[in-house]
This record gives structure tokens, C-alpha cells and sequence, in this order.
């Protein structure tokens, strides 16, 4: 007996030894991993001192590591072996707090639900006249505006806003049927009349939040009894409910929309955006005392329809509702400077000793796969391509949450803004690089990468955002 696990030890000692063999000579065979250019603009000499820091993932074991001199057009492939296995980092969110609706009491739900139906369509108005709001943790950069009530621990009260309900709202939730009960899932969909944004960002003393309401929305003075604008929750749990949050940055609620809310880098200032009309500004303030700093003009702010419909369980196209909202505002935080992204308008931004210096506008330009006569090609949008040639469109502002916008690697220099992105959308380009300038889009290089490319499928990913850098 005991030579049979002492072989069987040795055999498993020795199969661990041959996967690593294995692993390594393949990690070998693919140091040269080839990078192809597909797709070009604008003058190399742009890109001289820009250096790219991508890596590819193997089955969680094997990380291939890229070093591109991208003015030189070279670049350099490392390996390495992880017997525990290495893990994908996307983007990292941070564990703010948000206003939200919440979901009505399960029993109510459950006298809705029919017997061999997956969803419940819930009209709130049958049941309430305002919405039962309270503070939650969550991203606010998420859309969904109903959420669950957790315990007391994770969930306050906020009488603090009265929405009204409309008399043609609804929500449509998922039913999980299980054998001791019933229970309703997230939101499927759901449309509010006077829907609203929740906006949080952190301040020196803990969370500042609001909620911002779209453009066709109509908010009176009274939805906030006791004062609107910027709350603030504090950071000590030891106030019991919403004695944690005050108001510290008053706003005219019926003038004065929220568009978005963030911070600088380093925390010393909130960003607020503010839409008056088409009219969009922005304001600097103290993260500390709340006091502004400064006020600048950042054009108009643009508006889109939206459209929600509510489906059956069994796939039926039932009520739909239409609205609008304000064009999404993008703000990606650098140590030195702050990019503001809107529709496909990019503004650059430089921190200057208190303040913040508008460097330049432009827009951000489209990169498109076509079809042409002998299969696929690239063309940018200035090229004047028919729309029916057009297979799929690369930007900055298009591509997943792992890889958003505000989690791009970029650096400033010299009036120079070079970007990295993941492609997740065209299968020709694997990694995206671009320079914008006052002139433009001054520069890209769209990457692919032989590796992904030479038999290994789905096994192969993108482990991390690739990281761009000038040298100095």
C-alpha cells in the first residue's frame, strides 16, 4: 500500500514537472510574439519617446509582457510561468455610495406575480405617491436607478429629496422561484417620469453625493424640502441614519442640473458639472470646505432620446417609453491633468496651482473596418467611406467597462495626449494607440497581436489595460 502512494506521489510530483516543461518551452516558442501595424495615421515622428506596456494571459498561467518603442517601431516579448495561476485585472471601481430608488415590499410584488410568469410589471403609482428613497453602496456610475433595501448597516433613509411618482411609470423585475418562496431579482427595466442620475465622489470627511434629472424632467423647489445640492456623508458610522449626511454645497434645483460629479487625483478638489440650459460648466471646489475655487465655461452640452420597452417572459415586446437625457460626460483622471470626454468631443485640462488650464478641444476621430473588394481594410472617418462598407467603428468612447474611458492609461506632454485601449469591438486590432494635440488626432497606431491570432483562441486574452508612457 504504501508503495503504491509513494508511486503515485512521484508520478504526480513528475506530471506537475512535465506541465511546467511544457509551459516553459511554449513560453519560449512564443518570446517572439509578432506585432503587426494595420493601421496608421499621421506622421511617426509623433510618437518618438512613446513607449507601450502590453500583456497577454494564457489559460491564467502564462503572461506574455510587451515593450513597444512605438517611434521606433520595435518592441521586445518576456514570459513568465505562474503554477498558481495569475488573475485578469480590469478596472477597478471604487466602493462609493449612491440615492436610489428602492424596490417595493416583496409581498406586494408577490400578489403580482402570476404563476408561470418569469417577470412582474410593477406601476408605482398604485401603490405610492413619492419613492422610498435611501443611500446604498454601489457605484453611481451605475444606470440603474432601483436598487435593493439592505440591512440598516448599508442602507439609510434619505428623506432628504420627494420624487414624485408619474402616473405612467413602471418597472419590470425578474421572479426566481425557489421551493420554500418567491423572490424578485434586479430591475430588468423600468421607466420614471422624473428619473435621475445618482452622483457620488469622495471628500475629505467622507462621500459627496447628489442626483442629477434629465432635461425633460421639471423638478420644483418642494421635491427638496429641507435644501438641494451636494450631501455629504460622513465617514464615521458612529451617527445613527441620515444624522451621517448634511448639505453642504447648495444648488437652485429647478435651474441647475447635475451632469456629473467626480474628484481630482489626488482628492483636494470635487469636480462638478453643472447643465444650466444647453449651457455646461464646470466647477472647481475645496474638498474640504466646499467652498468654489474656480468656474469654467465648457461649452454646450448636447441631449439623445431614449427609448425603453418592457419584455415578457416569453419575449413579447409589451409598454415602451420615451424620454431624453443629457449626452454622457467622461472624466479621466490624471496626476497633472484631467480629460473631459462629451459625445465625441475631447477637452484637455491642466492642473495650475489651485486651478485648472484649458489646453485644448478637439474631436476624437472614428477608425472604421471596411469591407473592400478583396475582404477587409481601415479608413478614419475623414475619408469620406460609404456607410454600407462599414463593418465596425474603433474609438476610445466605444469600448467595454473592463476598458472604459475613464480607466484608459494616458499621459500628457508637452500639449500632447497619447491614449491605450484594449479594442474589443475588431477583431483585426487587438491594441489602439492615439495622440490628440490642439491640430487633432496627430497620431494612432492600430496593433495586432500574433499571438491571439495563431491558433491558441479563446484561451488568449488581454490581462490588463496596456499602459502608455513618454520617456523623459
Amino acid at each position: 500500500m504504501k508503495r503504491i502512494v509513494i508511486m503515485t506521489v512521484i508520478l504526480f510530483v513528475l506530471s506537475l514537472g512535465g506541465l511546467a516543461m511544457m509551459t516553459l518551452l511554449l513560453c519560449r516558442a512564443q518570446d517572439k510574439v509578432e506585432f503587426t501595424c494595420v493601421a496608421q495615421r499621421g506622421d511617426p515622428a509623433v510618437a518618438e519617446g512613446l513607449h507601450l506596456t502590453e500583456k497577454d494571459l494564457l489559460s491564467s498561467r502564462v503572461v506574455w509582457t510587451t515593450e513597444h518603442d512605438l517611434g521606433a517601431r520595435t518592441q521586445e516579448t518576456k514570459s513568465r510561468f505562474s503554477a498558481k495561476g495569475l488573475s485578469y485585472t480590469g478596472a477597478v471601481w471604487d466602493n462609493e455610495y449612491g440615492i436610489y430608488v428602492m424596490k417595493p415590499d416583496k409581498d406586494y410584488l408577490q400578489s403580482l406575480a402570476q404563476p408561470d410568469e418569469q417577470s412582474v410589471l410593477f406601476h408605482p403609482a398604485e401603490k405610492m405617491a413619492y419613492y422610498d428613497l435611501a443611500v446604498v453602496p454601489g457605484s453611481s456610475r451605475n444606470d440603474e436607478q432601483v436598487k435593493e433595501r439592505y440591512d440598516d448597516l448599508l442602507s439609510i433613509d434619505f428623506p432628504m429629496l420627494r420624487i414624485p411618482v408619474g402616473q405612467e411609470d413602471w418597472m419590470s423585475m425578474g421572479v426566481m422561484r425557489y421551493s420554500d418562496g418567491v423572490d424578485f431579482t434586479n430591475v430588468y427595466a423600468s421607466y420614471l417620469e422624473n428619473g435621475f442620475h445618482s452622483w457620488s465622489a469622495p471628500a475629505k470627511e467622507g462621500t459627496v453625493m447628489t442626483v442629477g434629472f434629465g432635461p425633460t424632467v421639471q423638478p420644483k423647489a418642494d421635491w427638496a424640502p429641507e435644501g438641494f445640492g451636494l450631501w455629504l456623508m460622513a465617514q464615521s458610522w458612529s451617527e445613527p441614519g441620515e444624522g451621517r449626511i448634511q448639505l453642504v454645497y447648495p444648488l437652485d434645483i429647478e435651474r441647475q442640473r447635475v451632469a456629473y460629479l467626480s474628484s481630482t487625483e489626488d482628492g483636494e478638489y470635487i469636480l462638478l458639472f453643472l447643465a444650466e440650459g444647453e449651457k455646461l460648466t464646470l466647477q472647481m471646489l475645496d474638498a474640504e470646505t466646499f467652498r468654489p475655487v474656480q468656474t469654467l465655461d465648457m461649452g454646450k452640452i448636447g441631449q439623445k432620446e431614449t427609448e425603453v420597452t418592457y419584455y415578457d417572459s416569453n419575449g413579447e415586446a409589451g409598454q415602451t417609453s420615451k424620454g431624453a437625457e443629457y449626452e454622457p460626460i467622461l472624466v479621466r483622471r490624471g496626476e497633472d491633468f484631467c480629460v473631459v470626454a462629451m459625445g465625441k468631443r475631447l477637452t484637455v485640462l491642466a492642473y495650475r496651482e489651485r486651478s485648472l488650464k484649458k489646453l485644448f478641444d478637439c474631436d476624437m476621430m472614428d477608425l472604421y473596418l471596411i469591407y473592400i473588394k478583396d475582404g477587409l481594410g481601415f479608413a478614419w472617418e475623414d475619408e469620406n467611406v460609404d456607410s454600407e462598407q462599414i463593418a465596425a467603428v474603433c474609438n476610445p468612447l466605444k469600448s467595454d467597462w473592463e476598458d472604459d474611458f475613464e480607466h484608459m492609461s494616458m499621459v500628457l506632454k508637452d500639449g500632447k495626449l497619447a491614449i491605450a485601449w484594449n479594442v474589443d469591438n475588431i477583431n483585426q486590432v487587438d491594441v489602439m494607440v492615439e495622440v490628440y494635440s490642439a491640430e487633432g488626432l496627430v497620431y494612432a497606431q492600430g496593433i495586432r497581436c500574433g499571438l491571439l491570432h495563431q491558433g491558441a483562441g479563446q484561451t488568449v486574452r488581454a490581462m490588463q489595460r496596456p499602459n502608455i508612457a513618454w520617456s523623459s
